[in-house]
């Protein structure tokens, strides 16, 4: 489970000006649940909220709002970082953005929207549209959404890939 330090890093590249997370963040250190992180320290109700993550498993109970990502590695000793124009979280970034966008547009007719039906129903719309889908993916991007499924009677989750 990330630190608040290692929130903030990824956080502070995905959004420099504020504009989608402010200091939005959740850590390990705001956890209400030894070894789990959940909504429950969120002050909003969880159809509004998209969780960004590289550990799915300390997400019990919110696999709809959960967007997988590959562990962020900054190599701050050798000022190294992955490029703005590519990369995962430059990948991540552009899936966000749409996200927020096609969530609005939806909000804006509908006014009755769960972000957890968007990524449920609307997924690959959302990672097609615009330029954000097969073209701009990383190598080894490993970003996707939580599928439940059920395997006989046992009920399972399974990454989907975007890419």
């Amino acid at each position: 489970m990330g630190s608040r330090n290692y929130a903030h890093i990824v956080t502070d590249f995905l959004d420099p000006q504020g504009v989608y997370f402010g200091k939005r963040v959740i850590s390990r250190e705001d956890c209400t649940t030894p070894g789990q992180k959940g909504l429950d320290v969120v002050p909003v109700d969880p159809s509004v909220v998209v969780v960004l993550d590289d550990t799915e498993s300390v997400w019990k109970g919110y696999f709809g709002n959960l967007l997988l990502i590959d562990k962020y590695d900054y190599f701050s000793q050798m000022e190294l970082d992955e490029s703005e124009e590519e990369g995962e979280l430059s990948y991540a970034l552009e899936v966000l953005t749409k996200l927020h966008s096609v969530y609005f547009d939806w909000y804006d007719n509908f006014m009755d929207c769960d972000v957890r039906e968007l990524l449920d129903t609307r997924w690959e719309e959302i990672i097609d549209d615009q330029g954000v889908g097969m073209g701009t993916c990383a190598s080894e991007m490993r970003c996707g959404k939580r599928e439940r499924v059920d395997d006989q009677n046992l009920s399972v989750a399974k990454m989907q890939r975007i890419c």
